[in-house]
């Protein structure tokens, strides 16, 4: 089943339709082709497959006498439900890089001992990892290319430089870590994008998002490679990218503390208060954690 669904993520991903919209800065999106009204004759191949099979297929599962014990007293299973709800490790994603994550997968797989009885199943497991990460660092690579496209055929030298730099950090975040706040921004979107893919729910969020990305944001700052301004828009355009979704749970969290009980605020926190304002959309669905050493300064920007 891993396979299946791992294969079948590829095959979205190679087939789905990318765009590089005027003057945006943060690119890739779901949702521009209608497939039922673009190829109604493959959607309704589609459509008629899974009426058939589809309660055979749930049989098949081995959660489902759980799960159907669960929903009949009014309680939801989620295990092999695809409806997100869900956070990835982005502080984990972001340090490793997609060929980091491929690299730990391939990894895994080639140190667990063969005599385990669930080696197979791991094995399994690892390969559609390593097939759903290429799949995604390809889809990344689309967009270097139509970002290549465009600027050749741009004609003012400023989207120029902007294309060629959106070519640049696809080409990089196809497999390196993220070189700045500007890659490291990029790459949280196109790795929401890759799972809104994957399961097509709905709760896709994103953790605690000042936290995670904080480090890329001081390092451009303190080396005078990114200045306000330029966050905040960068963060706009991410603000309004995920209003473009129609992802009505995507979460976001500020503030709060370490694990070490230390107050975890920061500038990046109090931008992306300045900037939820700023925009005025629905999206994300944020919410910021205070405790007994919240500074003033941030009390006062909620």
């Amino acid at each position: 089943m891993a396979l299946r669904r791992a294969r079948g993520l590829a095959y979205v991903i190679e087939k789905v339709g990318i765009a590089i919209h005027y003057d945006e800065l943060i690119v890739g999106e779901v949702g521009l082709e209608d497939v039922a009204k673009s190829r109604p004759d493959e959607f309704a191949l589609a459509s008629a497959y899974w009426r058939e099979r589809a309660d055979r297929f749930e049989h098949t599962l081995d959660t489902f006498t759980t799960a159907h014990r669960a929903r009949s007293c009014g309680l939801s299973w989620k295990w092999h439900s695809r409806d997100g709800h869900a956070i990835p490790a982005f502080e984990h994603i972001l340090s490793s890089g997609l060929g980091g994550l491929r690299a730990q997968a391939r990894a895994a797989a080639a140190a667990y001992p063969s005599e385990e009885l669930d080696y197979d199943a791991r094995q399994i497991q690892w390969r559609a990892m390593v097939i759903a990460l290429e799949a995604l660092a390809d889809y990344i690579r689309r967009h270097a290319g139509l970002a290549r496209e465009k600027a050749a055929a741009e004609a003012r030298p400023r989207r120029v430089r902007e294309l060629e730099r959106i070519a640049a950090a696809c080409e990089s975040l196809a497999s390196d870590p993220p070189d700045g706040f500007r890659q490291a921004l990029q790459l949280v979107w196109f790795v929401h994008l890759g799972i809104k893919m994957d399961d097509g729910g709905v709760g896709h969020s994103f953790g605690r998002f000042d936290q995670y990305l904080y480090p890329f944001y001081a390092a451009d700052r303190k080396a005078g490679l990114l200045t306000e301004d330029e966050a905040s828009e960068l963060l706009g355009l991410f603000w309004i990218k995920l209003n473009r979704e129609g992802d009505d749970l995507a979460h976001l969290s500020l503030g709060g503390q370490t694990a070490e009980g230390a107050d975890a605020t920061n500038e990046l926190s109090l931008l992306c208060l300045q900037v939820d304002r700023w925009v005025g959309r629905k999206q994300p669905n944020l919410s910021t954690r205070v405790h007994a050493g919240t500074p003033a300064r941030y009390w006062l920007a909620l």
